[in-house]
């Protein structure tokens, strides 16, 4: 890694706290299956491993979850259904789909406008994609199909 010198202050986010900064550097970051750089400052003390920036947040509209510690990436991947499915009355059925994504671990959460197209209860719900395929569990409460 190459770090460009560079001595200055930076300010952190509470307006008030600065750090020193000796340099900066690109680094190359892969999160799933995207794939940036980055311009980072490099200091001699952090009281963590790394900072995000709140550029760098809203350019890649990264969901943080503080209390699981993981930070995700908002992706609008749309799942399609991969056969015309029928779901009997007060069933719930796990539904193949297909997905724009090689192999992920994400997050579903089924968009408000579909919610309001359809009678189905289609909850959030974490998907294992693989092969581009995944399930999706949909639940008839209706008395029809």
């Amino acid at each position: 890694m190459f770090v460009n010198k560079l001595h200055k202050r930076a300010i952190l986010a509470d307006g008030y706290s600065s750090i020193s900064v000796y340099g900066t550097l690109n680094l190359s970051i892969i999160m799933g299956d995207t794939a940036t750089s980055i311009k980072a400052f490099v200091v001699k003390e952090l009281c963590a491993d790394c900072i995000l920036g709140m550029d760098f947040i809203n350019k890649y509209k990264l969901i943080i979850n503080t209390e699981e510690k993981i930070v995700s990436l908002y992706n609008n991947y749309k799942p399609r259904l991969i056969n015309n499915i029928r779901i009997p009355p007060k069933q719930t059925k796990s539904i193949p789909v297909s997905i724009e994504l090689l192999s992920a671990n994400v997050i579903f959460r089924p968009s408000f406008k579909l919610q309001q197209r359809t009678s189905l209860l289609i909850l959030n719900s974490s998907l294992k994609v693989h092969n581009c395929t995944s399930n999706i569990s949909l639940y008839n409460p209706t008395n029809y199909s």
